[in-house]
């Protein structure tokens, strides 16, 4: 198996101003994706839901670092949250599943712009401050935000926020 590397540590020290200088020439080609709670809950559910296989795929995508993925801290406390209020997760996985964001996610620490600009995008889209963070971001880095929240996507298309609905994703994907 291929040793995992936690690139949040390091992609935090780096210049946010261009990602693409922190990602190291064999990853270049690898595709950077930003996914939000929406679509990486599924990965860690014990209940059959929507889209559930095809965020499967994506995890495996992720796992194989033929994807990369950049997320906003914010989605750690979502996913914590949800695995301890809406899940059937037992309290001993926990440990395990903060270990694997970490360790398959380039986990990002947010700054006052992305704050700033998350505000005004939920005043925009009528979406709440948290799912306009991943907006933010996705703005920031120029990247691709896919989830799995119809309302979000709805809300967000109008405005033309670079996100795709997981579903559609997978569907107009050709590596799958």
């Amino acid at each position: 198996m291929k040793e995992q590397r936690n690139y949040s540590g390091e992609f935090n020290r780096f210049d946010f101003s261009d990602y693409k200088d922190f990602i190291v020439k064999e990853e270049e080609k690898k595709r950077v994706y930003i996914f939000d709670s929406s679509v990486i809950i599924k990965w860690f559910s014990r209940i059959d839901e929507a889209n559930l296989t095809e965020a499967n795929m994506l995890y495996e995508k992720v796992l194989t670092r033929e994807y990369n993925v950049l997320s906003p801290e914010l989605l750690i406390y979502e996913i914590i949250n949800v695995v301890r209020y809406k899940t059937n997760v037992p309290d001993t996985e926990i440990n395990e599943i903060v270990k694997n964001l970490f360790e398959l996610l380039i986990v990002i620490r947010l700054d006052s712009d992305i704050f700033l600009e998350a505000y005004r995008i939920s005043q925009n889209t009528n979406s709440s401050v948290y799912d306009s963070i991943y907006l933010a971001v996705s703005k920031k880095y120029n990247t691709v935000l896919i989830t799995a929240d119809e309302k979000l996507y709805r809300n967000s298309v109008p405005f033309n926020f670079n996100i795709k609905l997981l579903k559609d994703f997978i569907a107009e994907k050709d590596d799958f």
